[in-house]
C-alpha cells in the first residue's frame, strides 16, 4: 500500500513539474521573431534618424507603403541585399519589376489605394493592404500581419503585429521618440543644421549629417560610418553600403504613369 501511494505521489510530482516546464517554455518569446523585431525597430530608427523615406527607392501612393514593406522584410530590401546591382522598371502598367545582374526578378502589383503584392525570385511573397483611412496591413514573408497608423501628415505613428509586437512613434521637443514594448526606447533629436543625433535608452548612440536635398545621407557610431545612401544627380542612382558588406546600387526607372498595356505576362508565367 505504502509502495502504491509513493508511485502516486512520484506520478503527481513529475506531472506537475512537467506542467509547469510546458506553461514556461510556452512563455518564452521566440528568439527569432524577438530579433525580427528588434531589427524593425532599428530600421525605424534609422529611417526617421536620416529623414529618408524609402519612397525614392520604391514610390507608391500611400503612405509610402512600398518603402515600409522594404523595412519589414527579412533582409529590408526585398531579398536584393547580395544583389549589388539592382533594375526598377515597368512590367506592366501597374506593376513594378526588380531584376539584378544575377538574372533574380521578382515583381509588385501596385494598387492605387496602396494594396500590393510583392513575388519573390525565392518564392518569397509579401503583401499589404488599405484597412481604413490611415491604417495599412503588411504580411511578410513569414505570414506575420503588421498593423500600421499613420498621423494627418501621414507619418508612421505605430506598428503592431498580431503576434504581438507594438512600436510607437511620438513627437517631442526637437524630434521624436520611438519605443517598443521590447524595452527599446530611442530620442531622435535635431543637435544642430543638419546634424541628427538618436539616443537609445541604453546608451547606444546614433548620429548622421543630412546632405544638401537628402543627396547624401550616413549614420555614425563610436566614429565610424555604419550606413551610407547617396543619390547620383545625374542618373538618380541610389547607392546603399553598410559597415558589414552590404553594396547595392539601384537604378529606378519605373513610371506609375505608365499607359495600360494588355500584353503582361507575370513571374509565373500566367
Amino acid at each position: 500500500m505504502k509502495n502504491s501511494i509513493f508511485i502516486s505521489l512520484f506520478f503527481l510530482m513529475f506531472s506537475l513539474t512537467s506542467m509547469g516546464q510546458e506553461i514556461e517554455n510556452h512563455q518564452l518569446p521566440d528568439s527569432s521573431v524577438f530579433h525580427k523585431n528588434n531589427v524593425i525597430f532599428d530600421r525605424i530608427v534609422q529611417q526617421k534618424l536620416m529623414n529618408f523615406p524609402f519612397t525614392r527607392v520604391y514610390p507608391s501612393s500611400d503612405y509610402g507603403i512600398l518603402g515600409l514593406m522594404m523595412v519589414l522584410s527579412d533582409d529590408g530590401y526585398f531579398g536584393f541585399s547580395d544583389s549589388k546591382y539592382l533594375k526598377i522598371f515597368n512590367r506592366f502598367y501597374n506593376v513594378m519589376g526588380l531584376r539584378d545582374l544575377d538574372g533574380n526578378e521578382a515583381e509588385i502589383e501596385i494598387e492605387s489605394d496602396g494594396t500590393s503584392f510583392f513575388r519573390g525570385f525565392n518564392g518569397n511573397t509579401m503583401s499589404s493592404f488599405k484597412e481604413a483611412y490611415n491604417q495599412m496591413v503588411i504580411r511578410d514573408e513569414a505570414g506575420e500581419v503588421y498593423h500600421l497608423t499613420f498621423d494627418w501628415m501621414s507619418n508612421l505613428a505605430e506598428i503592431h503585429s498580431e503576434s504581438g509586437y507594438q512600436l510607437t512613434i511620438n513627437k517631442i521637443k526637437s524630434g521624436f521618440e520611438v519605443k517598443d514594448n521590447q524595452n527599446n526606447v530611442a530620442e531622435i533629436k535635431k543637435q544642430k543644421s543638419s546634424v541628427w543625433v538618436a539616443t537609445y535608452s541604453n546608451g547606444r548612440v546614433l548620429s548622421t549629417k543630412r546632405g544638401i536635398w537628402n543627396t547624401y545621407n550616413f549614420i555614425s557610431e563610436d566614429g565610424k560610418s555604419t550606413l551610407n545612401i547617396d543619390i547620383d544627380q545625374y542618373t538618380n542612382n541610389i547607392k546603399i553600403r553598410n559597415n558589414v558588406g552590404m553594396y547595392l546600387v539601384i537604378s529606378n526607372s519605373y513610371n506609375p504613369n505608365l499607359v495600360r498595356d494588355h500584353h503582361h505576362d507575370h513571374l509565373s508565367g500566367n
